[in-house]
């Protein structure tokens, strides 16, 4: 069984590597190869190895976070995709692009929703339940499949106090006469264990004096995952009623959060209620670079067109304050996992 992994805008999926090489100690054939957008469309020799990878692959697994316009050589792929008879699944944080390109998968409904379900919902185990659906769906191995399961979408989180789940026990942890930052940022990076950057933020936060209240999030609403939108998460975590509980919020999430919050059409003429104006506290803008660290050290701007356009451009629609990278990512192990680890 052969998987080809594509992520755009995701920075890799950790879990799936990590799950398909649990099912290699088990005994079960199967090859997965993994690639992200930010790699192929700035190394041509690995876009054509990942093209030479997905012309025999038995599966495509596609995720697109920023829509097609952020994978830049997706039209070449496309191409490919086309001439392949395998079934090739794409995601879309983009509705209509997922729909659009839904006829690529080439099975029924039942199947690509349980695809789906298995990809949203995220983490190890439902990666393994992806893999073990293909290879008995798809390779006809006699295998023993599993349901999809829902992690927790959203938390608070400290490397100090894992046992700590509920606001009031940590708010009463804190020292009353020490500022508080709070921090927002992806739910996948705590569900992979890719923490290192945000433990490092968390410490360097603290070691100037402050209390921190780090929050784990989706961005937008979801009936699959259970996530209630970083709007929500706002008002849940950091606001008692209309008063703020911290005095800075460093937002560790790419993108425009207002627009991916409240997705829509691009028919509706409103002004967008801008939920971070209701915290009245400075909102800083951090970013981890796709360059590794040597790349980094190298490359006078420190980071690409893609960061740029993700962490620099859409967050200022939401008036956030641009920092800097506080990450480099690293690629290591045979499956080419890649962690974010702080400069």
């Amino acid at each position: 069984m052969k998987i080809v992994s594509i992520g755009s805008g995701t920075g890799g999926n950790p879990s799936l590597s990590r799950a398909a090489v649990t099912l290699q100690n088990e005994g079960i054939d199967i090859e997965l190869f993994s690639y992200t957008s930010e790699d192929v469309d700035g190394d041509e020799r690995s876009f054509q190895q990942m093209l030479k990878h997905v012309k025999d692959a038995d599966l495509i697994l596609l995720v697109l976070h920023g829509g097609v316009p952020y994978f830049k050589k997706f039209p070449r792929l496309r191409e490919h995709i086309e001439q392949t008879e395998s079934p090739v699944f794409v995601h879309s944080e983009i509705l209509e692009e997922s729909l659009e390109l839904r006829p690529y998968f080439r099975l029924p409904d039942k199947e690509y929703e349980l695809v789906d379900r298995f990809i949203q919902l995220g983490g190890e185990t439902n990666s393994r339940g992806l893999i073990l659906w293909a290879c008995n769906h798809i390779a006809k191995m006699d295998v023993e499949t599993i349901e999809p399961v829902r992690p927790r979408i959203e938390g608070i989180y400290h490397p100090d106090h894992p046992d700590i789940l509920d606001l009031e026990d940590h708010l009463a942890r804190m020292d009353p006469d020490r500022p508080k930052a709070g921090i927002l940022f992806w739910q996948g990076q705590w569900l992979t264990g890719d923490l290192k950057a945000i433990d490092a933020l968390i410490r360097g936060l603290e070691d100037k004096g402050m209390e921190v209240l780090a929050i784990f999030t989706q961005s937008a609403p979801n009936p699959i995952t259970g996530a209630v939108g970083v709007k929500n998460v706002i008002e849940r975590y950091f606001m008692d009623q209309c008063n703020s509980l911290i005095e800075i919020l460093v937002l560790n999430m790419g993108f425009s959060q207002l627009s991916l919050s409240s997705p829509g059409d691009g028919t509706t003429k409103e002004i967008t209620y801008n939920f971070f104006d209701a915290l009245d506290v400075p909102v800083l803008q951090a970013m981890t670079t796709y360059y590794s660290y040597e790349q980094w050290q190298e490359d006078i701007q420190g980071i690409g067109t893609m960061e740029l356009s993700s962490n620099v451009v859409w967050p200022e629609y939401d008036g956030q304050i641009i920092t800097v990278p506080i990450a480099t990512t690293e690629t290591s192990g045979d499956q080419g996992s890649r962690e974010a680890v702080p400069i």
